[in-house]
């Protein structure tokens, strides 16, 4: 258990980071906050309830986002983003 809660904390913090780095002069920004922020509430009530089902949903939606960002570096064709 103090593992798992160890790895969510972490992955709460690095959410955290997404958020306070957003530029918000975008419009875009506000949904990626909303999207951030509702990973947060995931992350953050499925370790404190003990609810895998929760944390599931959270993770699954960061794999969405990471598979997201590989793409459009891909698309983009950043060496560093891709493995060279």
């Amino acid at each position: 258990m103090p593992k798992c809660h160890n790895a969510n904390i972490k992955a709460q913090n690095i959410v955290r980071e997404f958020i306070l780095t957003l530029d918000m002069q975008y419009e875009i920004s506000q949904s990626w906050a909303s999207l951030y922020e509702y990973i947060h509430y995931r992350l953050v009530q499925g370790n404190l309830k003990k609810d895998r089902e929760m944390l599931v949903e959270a993770r699954g939606l960061l794999a969405e986002l990471r598979d997201t960002w590989h793409q459009a570096m891909k698309a983009v064709r950043v060496p560093e983003a891709v493995g060279k």
